[in-house]
């Protein structure tokens, strides 16, 4: 479980409870599942037609993903690519091949697997190079879909309460005692649009992106360490040079 989200998530919850307790008693007027159905189900059915359903699945995935841990700090790899570069040096296949089958993250898993087949360092890195292109644009495109989802919640908050009014002014000649009450009832889909927006879709949205840019410079470091130990570079300088890279992660973009 990631706790930043997990503590914005109570946090966020606990300011709009406590703002409603301090406004009213009957806290059950602040809950329409109307509303809410409008909003969610507008936002969604938008979302479906400006993207394909393999991106829809994708993001939804995400949105629980950024309720999961981070990955790993640079160093559990780089102390996986010194162990294996000390075997490669040695020459112990056998031991290397059962690391690379034992390594969890996969980008790692390929790399070491390129040094165990013996890839020229042009090809390694090419090919390493697309892996990192191809998981940054996954992520962006998610995230982007989720800055979409949080344009569309306000639109389709606003969409509700003219729903409600335009029911609200119809039945005002034969119940006008309840106007107040209907135009608070229709207000609350726009209440629900802008919440959807600001404390579900966009902080999401951001956390990938956030995500996305420190994964890539993790990604850059195990694709540098890999090609050294295929140049059977001693694991002295691969891990001089690797422990540079962590000092200044941001030495290299991918654009």
């Amino acid at each position: 479980m990631n706790i930043a989200t997990l503590t914005g998530v109570i946090i966020g919850l606990c300011v709009l409870v406590g703002a409603m307790l301090e406004a009213t008693a009957d806290i059950s007027i602040f809950f329409n599942p109307r509303g809410l159905a409008i909003v969610i189900g507008g936002v969604v059915g938008a979302s479906f037609i400006c993207h394909s359903l393999e991106e829809m699945f994708g993001v939804f995935k995400s949105m629980i993903k950024v309720f999961q841990r981070e990955d790993q700090a640079s160093r559990i790899y780089i102390e996986s690519i010194l162990d294996c570069g000390e075997m490669a040096l040695t020459g112990n296949v056998k031991a290397l091949e059962a690391k690379v089958a034992g390594t969890e993250n996969a980008f790692l898993r390929e790399g070491l697997q390129m040094v165990l087949d013996q890839y020229p360092e042009k090809k390694m890195r090419s090919l390493m190079h697309f892996s990192i292109q191809n998981a940054k644009q996954k992520v962006l495109g998610e995230a982007q879909l989720l800055r979409t989802m949080a344009k569309l919640a306000p639109a389709f908050g606003m969409v509700g309460t003219l729903i409600g009014l335009i029911v609200m002014f119809q039945s005002m000649d034969e119940n006008f005692s309840n106007m107040g009450k209907s135009l608070a009832l229709a207000m609350m889909t726009t209440l629900y649009g802008i919440l959807l927006a600001n404390l579900v879709f966009f902080p999401m949205a951001v956390k990938l992106e956030g995500r996305i840019s420190s994964q890539v410079q993790r990604m850059i470091i195990i694709m540098e360490g890999c090609i050294l130990i295929s140049k059977k570079t001693p694991t002295d300088l691969v891990k001089s040079e690797l422990e540079m890279m962590t000092k200044h992660e941001k030495w290299k973009a991918i654009k």
